[in-house]
């Protein structure tokens, strides 16, 4: 049985399954053939701490029916994570199999991340609960703190949290990187990156964080730092820094791999960097450079890319990129160009998009919403599925729900 999860922002929990599928389980399957299959689940925000946002699992694949949908009754900003048979949220626990409720607990951050049965969350400090029952167990001495605020997440690889923000370094403010054991919250290691640059349209108490999520692939860990714009890459074990590239405008976190990286920025597209050294290797998208009135092409593009809140999910050799307009676009990894483009505009049948897709099966798996106003009223809760090499949807659901997920779909096979 395949399950897929979502969390609108009122929190609406729906799980599907699938049905009649080549490579599916059937309802007829016997239990001992379930217990031998390998078991794949979604522990963080974009399943892994390179934020790819990828399900190996093969048998994930439409069409889905729903099964069971839970109301948690708490407004919600991040997504859910699946760990251990539990779907987590920022105020509760479900079990996976049922919706049941088995633990209710406003645990704020972001999106909770499990590992080895117990859950973090981070926003302006890192803590950890007992995902059994919620149990608060410590909280991490230092700060820290990213862009994204709730709807982001913690990387978490090898019994390690990676995360940053700001710290006085030598009198002076300071972008960092550190690492937090994950079983004490002790620090293991911090970084100072880079003196904060102030910002002129920035009051000092309104700059916030000024970091996305790190990601972390292989022995690189990748930072990102907002003002000044720089791209950082660490060794993951140490801490010590390996290289940095300027001129890059990110608000969320990258993409890796550890052999390359991939950086969304706010208006421009995206770069890719070779993950050894942080070569250059391709742009993909329009450079900004317009100082006066903007072109009616650059208004296209920056409807296309611009404000992008999430990383690019990286599967099958491309990049997905969204943006919080009504657009998804596919790039070719290795190479930078562009394979295709889809969205409301150009005559699908799925909607805009509210938050980066994400890949199983040879499918990427959207959300969006139809017919929502200006304030965002009156509008519908929209899943898709979506062929990779062409984008076109080949399976839909329209759900209840009056608000945009943010990481749409959480996958447990």
């Amino acid at each position: 049985m395949k399950y897929i999860r979502m969390n609108p922002a009122v929190f609406t929990i729906f799980v599907l399954y699938m049905i009649c599928t080549p490579g599916g389980l059937s309802h007829g399957q016997d239990t001992a053939a379930k217990d031998t299959e390998e078991v794949y689940e979604w522990p963080m925000k974009a399943c892994d701490a390179g934020w790819t946002g990828y399900s190996p699992d093969p048998r994930v694949k439409p069409p889905f029916r729903l099964k069971w949908a839970t109301q948690a009754g708490i407004a919600q900003r991040s997504s859910v994570s699946v760990g251990g048979g539990r779907v987590f949220s920022r105020n509760c626990c479900l079990n996976a199999e049922t919706g049941e409720v088995l633990w209710k607990k406003y645990i704020g951050g972001n999106t909770p991340a499990f590992y080895k049965g117990r859950i973090y969350t981070g926003k302006s400090s890192v803590k950890a609960y007992d995902a059994a029952t919620g149990e608060f167990l410590w909280t991490s001495e230092r700060g820290y703190a990213s862009y994204s605020g709730a709807r982001g997440g913690l990387p978490i690889t090898e019994g390690r949290i990676y995360g940053g923000g700001m710290r006085d370094h030598n009198g002076v403010k300071f972008y960092f990187a550190c690492t937090l054991d994950a079983e004490t919250g002790k620090e293991i290691w911090s970084t100072p990156l880079v003196p904060v640059k102030p910002r002129p349209d920035k009051k000092p108490h309104e700059l916030g964080p000024g970091m996305g999520e790190m990601a972390v692939g292989g022995r690189l860990a990748v930072a990102v730092t907002y003002s000044p714009a720089m791209v950082f890459g660490l060794d993951q074990k140490t801490g010590r820094e390996l290289w940095r590239q300027a001129g890059m405008c990110a608000l969320v976190a990258p993409t890796t791999d550890g052999k390359s990286v991939w950086v969304t920025e706010s208006t421009q597209g995206m770069w890719a960097l070779e993950g050894k050294t942080g070569k250059k290797l391709w742009h993909w998208g329009r450079v900004w450079k317009s100082k006066g009135k903007k072109s009616a092409l650059t208004l296209a593009h920056y409807a296309r890319v611009g404000t992008a809140r999430h990383p690019p999910a990286a599967a099958y050799g491309m990049l997905f990129a969204s943006n919080d307009g009504r657009y998804y676009t596919a790039i070719d990894a290795g190479t930078g160009k562009e394979i295709w483009i889809a969205g409301d505009k150009y005559g699908h049948t799925w909607a805009g998009s509210c938050g980066p897709p994400v890949a199983a099966g040879g499918y990427l798996y959207t959300s969006g919403t139809v017919g929502r106003d200006f304030q965002g009223r009156h509008y519908r809760y929209i899943l898709s599925a979506v062929d990779h090499k062409t984008g076109k949807p080949v399976w839909k659901s329209v759900l209840s729900g009056k608000s945009c997920a943010q990481s749409p779909l959480k996958i447990l096979c």
